[in-house]
């Protein structure tokens, strides 16, 4: 069935440098050579992510992976089309540039190519959503500030089923040479992405050693493009977060 569909080329992880990185639900592991782990806050809306080395000073090259519970067997057009419609109705800052079902591993994605600006609409929506507050707005300049130096972003979002769970790949990008290398660190995360497996009588009792890694969840500050600190919220990377649309 999936012969159908175009198929995303998996990278060669023989010879890679690779790290794993666990929020604790599940883990993957990562290339060290290009990318990065900055001290990050864990949550629905600051998934685990990782950033490129070559945008370090304000983290506009991200790849972020999240988890989503909606429980389905298989993902189908049917299904991508209701995600679609979804994320135009959540998201109208949001421009959809491509969207099609493709094949990675062997099984059926849906594969989203975006365009992300914030918007009043947008900053509404993080606030509605508590990913956001007015006060943390305020904090990173209000938002005539934010809007005004706002850095539209292009965006490359996989949903993959495996294990029974589907994940969500986010990969930021705002220059178009760094397209294909966003691409293929998603399909590295996708071949060594697992859920963490857990004690039947202590579920937060991790077994796997892939997830004896746990990415920290104080509360920090990030750093922003000049150098100074910023509350967590305001990363630059949350901003251009295309939202994880829950499939139903």
């Amino acid at each position: 069935q999936t012969s159908q569909y175009p198929v995303i080329e998996l990278a060669d992880l023989q010879g890679m440098e690779l790290e794993s990185l666990s929020d604790g639900k599940f883990s993957f592991s990562y290339p060290t050579e290009d990318w990065e782990v900055w001290e990050q806050v864990t949550t629905d809306y600051h998934p685990l992510t990782i950033f490129y080395k070559g945008t370090a000073d304000d983290g506009s090259t991200s790849i972020s992976v999240a988890e989503n519970d909606t429980v389905v067997t298989q993902l189908k057009p049917e299904l991508l089309q209701v995600m679609l419609d979804g994320l135009k109705e959540q998201a109208p800052y949001m421009v959809i540039k491509e969207s099609e079902m493709r094949s990675m591993e062997g099984t059926p994605v849906f594969y989203l190519e975006d365009n992300m600006s914030l918007t009043q609409e947008g900053l509404d929506m993080m606030v509605d959503t508590g990913a956001w507050t007015e006060e943390t707005i305020e904090a990173m300049g209000g938002r005539e500030a934010l809007l005004s130096n706002n850095i539209a972003s292009d965006q490359i979002q996989i949903y993959q089923l495996k294990n029974g769970k589907i994940y969500v790949y986010t990969g930021n990008y705002t220059d178009d040479a760094q397209k294909d290398m966003v691409l293929d660190t998603i399909t590295v995360i996708a071949q060594t992405i697992n859920a963490c497996a857990r004690s039947a009588s202590d579920p937060g009792n991790i077994r796997s050693g892939s997830c004896s890694y746990m990415a920290p969840t104080t509360e920090f500050r990030y750093r922003s493009s000049a150098n100074t600190e910023i509350p967590a919220a305001g990363n630059s990377f949350v901003s251009r977060t295309a939202p994880i649309y829950v499939l139903s």
